[in-house]
């Protein structure tokens, strides 16, 4: 992060909608870069959807399929928030090419859903790549998980489950992380 505040480079958050999540997530970034004292007062907003830091850009753009994305590019990170919610065609054809001139990272954030989702198809596609080289790359986290971390999660969803039970399609996409076929 440091070396490219000098050197310069690009980052591109994506999220599946403009209105609200594109708009709610870049304060939640301000927040983040005003709390951490390696960031703090070395960042600047620029045309409402721009963040610069130094040499370097984050850029925020929607997912949807009539967003005019063409002509950014992420040659450091391209991350994919609620990737299950992008269309594969669309990251296909105005997100991946923007990583190519330097093969950058792409990261994708989401909750499982179906199997024919984005987020599954990447999923997939590092597991088989692990199987291969032995390096991680998918990391999931259980209900068990999070409650370590916060305890009062726990008091939701136990009376979720018990409302609509464990097979819930719900329960078992958006809390434990599981793919459904349909």
């Amino acid at each position: 992060l440091f070396q490219s505040y000098f050197t310069g480079g690009s980052l591109v958050s994506v999220t599946p909608t403009f209105t609200p999540q594109t708009i709610n997530n870049i304060p939640r970034v301000a927040a983040l870069l005003d709390a951490s004292p390696a960031t703090r007062g070395l960042w600047k907003p620029s045309r409402g959807f721009t963040y610069n830091f130094g040499q370097s850009r984050l850029q925020f753009f929607s997912g949807e399929p009539s967003a005019r994305v063409v002509g950014a590019t992420a040659s450091l990170l391209l991350s994919v928030d609620e990737a299950q919610d992008i269309s594969i065609a669309k990251f296909d054809k105005d997100f991946d090419p923007m990583t190519a001139s330097t093969n950058a990272t792409r990261v994708f954030w989401g909750t499982a859903w179906t199997s024919n989702t984005l987020l599954e198809r990447e999923r997939r596609a590092a597991l088989r790549l692990h199987q291969q080289d032995g390096l991680q790359r998918v990391f999931s986290y259980s209900p068990e998980d999070i409650i370590q971390l916060l305890p009062a999660y726990q008091q939701y969803l136990r009376p979720e489950i018990a409302k609509l039970g464990r097979s819930h399609p719900l329960i078992r996409t958006q809390y434990f992380c599981e793919t459904i076929e349909a």
